[in-house]
């Protein structure tokens, strides 16, 4: 590479960190990502589970999850797609619901 020609390096999105000021210093910290209250998770947990066979809300459907749990569109549909992955798969599994009761709500309903 010539001497004048210098590449500018722009940070790669793993790299670029959320990050905010402490008020009224010149200190960075991290900022701390919530998890949904425990009433707002099982609302939608019991949503998910009583809909296990076609997880997938119409538009009524999510705007009622919204009402009931003050979330946005956006955040109703994100926890869905990641519950989907996450919670469905493994819903069967009985070895899993057993170590896992915590996690995935005890629910008769998943013993069928």
């Amino acid at each position: 590479m010539a001497f004048g020609a210098l590449k500018m390096q722009t940070p790669s999105r793993k790299s670029i960190r959320k990050e905010s000021l402490l008020p009224g210093t010149t200190e960075k910290r991290h900022r701390h990502r919530d998890n949904f209250p425990e009433h707002v998770r099982q609302v939608l947990r019991q949503w998910l589970f009583d809909h296990k066979q076609y997880p997938y809300p119409d538009l009524k459907e999510k705007l009622l999850l919204c009402e009931q749990t003050g979330l946005s569109m956006n955040q109703v549909q994100n926890w869905l797609t990641n519950a989907r992955r996450r919670l469905l798969p493994v819903a069967g599994n009985a070895r899993y619901r057993k170590s896992h009761s915590k996690l995935l709500m005890e629910d008769s309903s998943l013993d069928e």
